[in-house]
């Protein structure tokens, strides 16, 4: 008894030093960066040892630094028990929760991390984070303000006060910071991001959008770049197969055009595949798709950039078509190479991808002018029709009349990061100018009241009553499309025009006020508009915009805007803008003459 007594003393001993130099060993590692190490000598570390405790503390915080926010949130919940009063295990936690989109968990970390004293970089970075991923963008700018003037050469910091601003319409304010981040850290993140800004900055030209993604080309070319034969293998006779590559698929109310090509395609000449980052199911079940028997669709979801390459080369793939565009920045990196003999961007796209794998574009020439085509990295092909031809295959509501006891009233249903300043400014002057008129406006961000009273404080500093605005936030798509029951005439938004939001005003009676602007991003309601017989609704600067405004709401023409929203339907179903089939030949024609250009010898059935 004496001798198991006098051994157990001594492996206890032997614990306590071997846990105070595991932990020692450990903290060196978490300082350093070492977190593996980190990890491993603090894991060692026996629930018995008095040293648990602030093992736990290390361990999580090192699992944190690597990404493993899931377990660093359970050890970390240990930490907290043995520790309660540390601050740092409060704010690790409250990181660890967010990352895992607890961020109820993560608040009340946060507040208990600065009941006790905690106010340094890492919370306040956390707490911005927090009310940047609950779309509380008011709050975000101010927190990311507050810790950029503290912390000014921090260019994370500024690239979020970049996102922030631009969900609020603030576009070339974004634009700036967003400059600034990069150019203080030439992060890959950060340019990405910036390119798929700069069309829709009135202050970036068609110069500038240009650089910036050839840029990003070069840069996803030597991060993402792979080789990739894509050498013609196929029997000249044989029938060209067509990959369409988008994370969309699933979304209907985005996908009019698309589904007018698709189901329209000649399966004789063309063998389609469609490769998606959104779940097959959904596509087939009521989204506007007809499925065809000889079409395949891949879930690619889990699919990184290379391997979806090698898996498109394996489906011999003929043309491969980009429907995605800056809209999935996971897959850029795609186009780093040519995955496919021949590659197409289309429909998603309104400025070049500045990406090496991307061959040519498919506008229209109410988009692309022939003089402009010195700002793309692409050769342009042109549609007869407008590029944005579209169907709609699924339940709408009925097209409904304001009631005519209500104000006259106009509408936007774009989203909010689209209603920049001069946006505003058109708005003001037109409101000024007509009596007795009013405005709904609505989207995700009004759906904040905090934002609401932003955004009406514009109006509010020019004098305008705030009673002429109805501010309203997301709804379920039908209730959301039933918004137009009670507009007369909706009003676009510039330079980041509607392409959706333009089809669904139309489509439920609702003409669409737009004017010809400095690129094809500023260009895609009057392609529609256009295309549809409604060339009356589009002007040629932002003050023809607001007279044509102002003529249809004057009661001479009240009748004929209640005319024309009856007949909006047909009208459209009758005109070019409507005419899927002659969409999907004018494809199939672009198609058939992009590969006799860049392979001569190729016969077509």
């Amino acid at each position: 008894m004496r001798q198991r007594l006098k051994k157990s003393k001594k492996n206890s001993r032997f614990m306590a030093v071997n846990a105070a130099e595991a932990l020692a060993k450990g903290d060196a590692a978490l300082a350093s960066g070492q977190f593996e190490q980190a990890v491993r000598h603090l894991g060692s570390i026996s629930r018995d040892a008095a040293e648990y405790g602030r093992a736990c503390k290390g361990h999580g915080a090192a699992l944190l630094r690597m990404g493993r926010s899931a377990e660093a949130l359970d050890i970390l919940e240990v930490a907290h028990g043995a520790l309660p009063n540390d601050p740092d295990v409060l704010v690790d936690a409250g990181d660890a929760a967010r990352s895992e989109g607890h961020p109820n968990i993560a608040e009340k970390a946060y507040a208990e991390a600065r009941r006790l004293g905690a106010g340094g970089f890492q919370i306040r970075f956390g707490e911005a984070s927090l009310l940047q991923e609950q779309k509380l963008w008011l709050d975000a700018v101010e927190k990311w303000t507050d810790l950029r003037d503290s912390y000014p050469d921090t260019p994370t910091v500024t690239h979020n006060l970049a996102v922030a601003w631009h969900e609020l319409g603030e576009t070339d304010k974004a634009v700036s910071f967003m400059l600034e981040a990069f150019e203080s850290s030439g992060h890959r993140t950060t340019l990405e991001t910036l390119a798929m800004l700069a069309p829709h900055a009135p202050r970036c030209g068609a110069e500038e959008v240009l650089r910036l993604r050839t840029d990003l080309g070069k840069q996803l070319k030597i991060a993402e770049g792979y080789p990739i034969d894509s050498k013609i293998r196929r029997p000249k006779s044989e029938r060209i197969n067509i990959g369409y590559v988008s994370a969309f698929f699933h979304r209907p109310n985005w996908m009019k055009p698309v589904w007018a090509l698709l189901n329209n395609h000649d399966r004789e000449k063309f063998g389609i595949t469609l490769f998606a980052d959104g779940p097959p199911d959904e596509i087939i079940a009521e989204c506007g798709y007809r499925p065809h028997a000889q079409d395949a669709i891949h879930d690619v979801r889990n699919l990184e950039n290379r391997d979806l390459a090698k898996h498109i080369q394996d489906r011999e793939i003929d043309v491969l078509v980009d429907l995605n565009g800056y809209s999935s920045i996971r897959r850029l990196g795609l186009w780093a190479a040519k995955p496919a003999p021949t590659t197409i961007g289309w429909f998603n796209y309104y400025a070049t991808s500045g990406m090496p794998g991307i061959e040519w574009l498919i506008g229209d020439d109410q988009v692309v002018y022939r003089d402009e085509e010195q700002f793309y990295s692409e050769r342009i092909e042109r549609l007869k029709q407008s590029y944005l031809t579209f169907q709609v295959g699924y339940a709408t509501p009925d097209v409904a009349n304001p009631s005519g006891d209500e104000p006259f009233t106009y509408g936007c249903l774009g989203s909010a990061y689209k209603i920049t300043p001069e946006v505003r400014s058109a708005w003001i002057k037109l409101l000024k100018e007509t009596s007795g008129t009013r405005l709904i406006v609505r989207n995700r961000v009004l759906g904040n009241e905090r934002h609401r009273e932003w955004f009406l404080d514009f109006f509010r500093d020019e004098g305008l009553d705030p009673e002429r605005f109805i501010l309203m936030g997301p709804a379920e798509h039908h209730e959301f499309l039933q918004t137009y029951d009670r507009i007369d005439i909706a009003l676009d938004t510039f330079p980041y025009n509607g392409g959706t939001t333009t089809m669904e005003a139309l489509w439920q009676g609702v003409p669409m006020v737009c004017f010809t602007g400095d690129r094809w991003v500023a260009r895609t309601s009057e392609t529609i508009l256009q295309s549809a017989g409604l060339s009356e609704f589009v002007g040629e600067n932002a003050d023809d915009y607001v007279e044509i405004a102002k003529r249809w709401s004057l009661p001479a023409r009240r009748d004929d805007l209640r005319t024309l929203r009856s007949e909006m339907r047909t009208r459209l179903e009758s005109s070019r803008v409507c005419d899927a089939v002659g969409l999907a030949r004018n494809f199939e024609q672009i198609v058939e003459s992009i590969i006799q250009q860049t392979r001569p010898n190729t016969t077509l059935k």
